[in-house]
């Protein structure tokens, strides 16, 4: 797989300290703003510290992860990807990527694209019980969680690290409002109950040679994505020049992408970075992707402070159904 050698993310990638967003002073609130704007229009990614998300709580991810991936694939399987977007994604999936004109992959093909990521991962939603109404409604992409039995620690160590990370989603939330210069609670109304998934990840090494992705190039399909890494290279971003750059994060730093929905709520000023990553040759990658995402029943269009000097050049999206077609397009549940 014949690819450029990324540039180095520190001469382009910023860090931004968002402790401003958790706090009430409102100068400190817009100057983080500012930042995260100059990184949405420049890159469509960048880092966070000042994120109060505990590092205890991933690194307990990561080992009962660890534990998991370790399992016989006919034990992982017994929690194999559901209809409800929970469980097991074995490796060697198919997903299908969105291209247009502007985004070939690395061949220069245009068009729909395939290849098998080499990754397998676990995947979680919001914990919901037979009682939540979007539950007794039968809404896809709501209900319980599916949880392993042989690695009973894995269910409170990502449901206590999910709960960290909202936490930093709805702070995000409100630096992104800002940033488009709307009020600080302005996207709030879009999150009622919002779609978020927590997915971990394992790339296991693959020789320098092959003909693979880890993840293949890609936009993600929601709104803000929050990534941990465990400090391994492999991640990598494309610049709105086509450049690739490395994209590791600082030690306690978490990676933000601004997605597919910011940008159409953005109206193009922000710009959705795609992505992929490369695995390793001599070791396994480990990361943990949350998706921070609207409600579902979210009309996502560009907004109408950001139409006036600029026609809308997005249509509407109703988020929970644009988001379950193109699950279900990608993948095949009863398959798996």
């Amino acid at each position: 797989m014949a690819m450029r050698e990324p540039a180095p993310f520190e001469t382009v990638v910023p860090v931004i300290d968002i402790a401003a967003l958790f706090g009430t002073d409102a100068a400190a609130k817009a100057t983080v703003a500012r930042r995260i704007a100059a990184a949405c229009r420049e890159v469509g990614f960048f880092c966070i510290t000042g994120h109060g998300a505990s590092t205890e709580a991933s690194a307990r991810v990561f080992d009962e992860a660890k534990r998991f991936f370790a399992l016989p694939e006919g034990t992982r399987r017994t929690v194999r990807l559901n209809r409800l977007h929970r469980g097991y994604i074995p490796q060697g999936i198919t997903t299908q990527l969105r291209m247009d004109a502007q985004r070939v992959d690395d061949s220069g093909r245009v068009g729909r694209v395939t290849r098998p990521n080499q990754s397998h991962s676990f995947i979680i939603g919001t914990e919901l019980g037979p009682e939540d109404p979007e539950v007794m409604a039968g809404t896809r992409l709501h209900g319980p969680n599916q949880w392993p039995d042989a690695v009973p620690g894995l269910r409170p160590a990502m449901l206590a690290y999910q709960a960290d990370l909202y936490r930093v989603g709805a702070a995000l939330l409100h630096g992104f409002a800002l940033s488009l210069g709307l009020a600080e609670d302005a996207l709030d109304s879009f999150y009622e109950k919002p779609l978020t998934h927590l997915r971990v990840l394992d790339y296991p090494p693959m020789p320098e040679d092959a003909d693979a992705f880890g993840a293949a190039p890609h936009t993600d399909i929601g709104a803000i994505t929050i990534l941990t890494q465990d400090g391994t290279p492999g991640l990598e971003v494309q610049l709105p020049d086509g450049t690739w750059i490395s994209a590791p994060a600082p030690a306690g730093a978490l990676g933000v992408n601004c997605g597919d929905m910011m940008e159409r709520w953005s109206n193009g000023q922000f710009h959705a970075a795609r992505h992929r990553v490369v695995n390793p040759t001599d070791t396994h990658r480990y990361s943990m992707v949350f998706l921070y995402d609207p409600s579902y029943r979210t009309v996502v269009e560009p907004l109408p402070a950001l139409t006036r000097e600029r026609p809308p050049g997005y249509e509407s999206v109703v988020y929970g159904d644009h988001l379950a077609r193109r699950m279900e397009a990608t993948y095949d549940y009863d398959a798996l």
